[in-house]
């Protein structure tokens, strides 16, 4: 008379979580040193400075009921500004600063076209992702836009 055994499926599952776990574990520790995210931005601290006045430039923004909107069409970010009434704001100044994944930011002011929007070319060389700050200004009244665009 022979005498089976019965398998015992516990122990096999819990070892398997235990490595599938491990293996997650080591994996996002690779992924976590294989770079730095295009995204961060090495003058966090002087950004963190400004917080306040950005905060104050936003609130005045918001009270004159400005918004400002973004299209990307190719390797240009065509922006405009509209009041509460959706009139475009005339006499704002736009500066743009273009932080690529590697590199110095890119620093731009732009003109205003005949129907007050701003147009940023992208340079060509850049490609991935990019992060795009816009901020417009008049007379002591601003608001910022930060843009995460994929070339």
């Amino acid at each position: 008379m022979t005498r089976t055994r019965s398998i015992q499926l516990w122990p096999m599952i819990i070892v398997g979580l235990i490595v599938l776990f491990l293996g997650l574990t080591f994996w996002s520790i690779r992924q976590a040193n294989q770079g730095v995210s295009a995204v961060t931005n090495d003058k966090y601290y002087s950004h963190g400075l400004r917080y306040n006045e950005t905060q104050l430039e936003k609130q005045a923004a918001e009270a004159l009921g400005w918004t400002m909107n973004s299209v990307l069409s190719g390797r240009q970010l065509v922006t405009g500004v509209t009041d509460k009434q959706g009139q475009s704001v005339p006499g704002l100044t736009l500066n743009a600063v273009i932080y690529p994944g590697k590199g110095e930011p890119i620093r731009q002011t732009l003109a205003a076209t005949g129907d007050q929007t701003f147009i940023l070319k992208i340079p060509a060389n850049l490609s991935g992702q990019i992060t795009i700050q816009l901020q417009a200004n008049r007379e002591g009244a601003g608001l910022s836009k930060t843009l995460l665009v994929n070339l």
